[in-house]
C-alpha cells in the first residue's frame, strides 16, 4: 500500500492524536457457488435493517452496497519482500449463517479486501483484489483462513513447446 495514493484526509486522521475518522475493512466474499457475493464490514457505520426488534443489522453501505457488520480482525500483507505477502482473516461467529455458507462452499472462495473512511465509504483508500481464502477453520466462536495469492509457481513454464507443429514460423 504505497503511501501515494491514500488521500489527506486518510493520512491526517492516521497521524491525528484524536480523531473521528475511522478506518473501515470491506470484505467482499466471491464464488461461483454462492447465489451472490457475501459483503462484510469492519465497523457498524448505520443500521441497514431494523425491520425486526429482534434483529437489528449494522453495517456500511458503500458505493450503493450493504456490507453487514461481522466483528473481524484482518493481518494485512507485509511490504517486506520475503514470501508470498499472505494475509490472515479472522471473522467472530456471531451469525451462524455465514458458517453454514462457508462450510457449504466446494473450492477456495475470492476475497476482496478494501479500506474506506466512515466519513467518505465511497471512497476507497486501498485494495487487495483477487485473494484465495485457504486452510478455513470453524469453531463455534471463530471463522479462520488465511488469504493467499494464486500462485503461478506451479505453471509450467514455457505453457508450449517451442516445436514445428506449434511454431512453424520459427523454423
Amino acid at each position: 500500500m504505497p503511501r501515494t495514493t491514500l488521500t489527506t484526509a486518510f493520512l491526517r486522521g492516521a497521524f491525528a492524536q484524536e480523531t473521528g475518522v475511522c478506518p473501515v475493512f470491506l470484505v467482499t466474499i466471491t464464488h461461483p457457488g454462492l447465489d451472490a457475493p457475501i459483503y462484510v464490514s469492519s465497523d457498524p457505520t448505520q443500521r441497514l435493517d431494523d425491520s425486526s426488534p429482534t434483529d437489528i443489522v449494522y453495517g456500511t453501505i458503500s458505493r450503493g452496497t450493504e456490507y453487514v457488520f461481522y466483528p473481524f480482525t484482518l493481518t494485512l500483507p507485509s511490504d517486506e519482500d520475503e514470501g508470498p505477502g499472505n494475509m490472515v482473516l479472522q471473522i467472530d461467529n456471531v451469525r451462524r449463517q455465514l458458517t453454514a455458507t462457508i462450510r457449504s462452499i466446494v473450492g477456495p472462495p475470492t476475497i476482496t479486501t478494501e479500506i474506506v473512511l466512515s466519513e467518505s465509504p465511497d471512497d476507497v483508500e486501498a485494495t487487495w483484489p483477487d485473494f484465495l481464502l485457504v486452510n478455513v477453520s470453524v469453531d463455534a466462536s471463530t471463522i479462520q483462513g488465511t488469504l493467499m495469492l494464486e500462485t503461478l509457481v506451479r505453471e509450467p513454464f514455457p505453457g508450449l513447446s517451442f516445436t514445428p507443429g506449434y511454431f512453424p514460423a520459427l523454423f
